[in-house]
């Protein structure tokens, strides 16, 4: 893992590890300005972070389940015989918007024949 993103990893640690910062941000008093927030309002906040996180580990996890059914799915075309280079190209030209694709297919014409190649 590299060295920076060890160093926000622990640095994000650090922060969460006094969840008092959720209380009294930077300059902010509260309504009226009082330096005491509701009682509470840390648990609430800090349940709600939880929240947040478990939700992203979950779709995480559901990333990484999809991300291995398509590598399955590229294996079993590729033992099939299929090049699986042209398939990810063709995947990757369907989700595009067809006059973006034939703009990019229209500048690959003019690229190739600036070079000598052509289509």
């Amino acid at each position: 893992m590299p060295v920076a993103v060890v160093l926000l990893r622990q640095k994000t640690i650090d922060m969460f590890r006094d969840l008092r910062w959720m209380n009294h941000p930077p300059g902010f008093h509260g309504i009226g300005g009082s330096r005491h927030g509701m009682a509470g309002k840390k648990t609430i906040q800090a349940e709600r972070l939880k929240s947040f996180i478990e939700r992203i580990e979950r779709l995480e996890e559901e990333r990484s389940a999809l991300t291995g059914d398509i590598r399955e799915v590229y294996a079993e075309a590729k033992s099939a015989g299929y090049e699986t280079k042209v398939m990810r190209q063709i995947v990757r030209l369907r989700r595009m918007d067809t006059a973006d694709r034939q703009e990019q297919q229209a500048l690959l014409d003019v690229y190739m024949q600036a070079v000598g190649l052509e289509s």
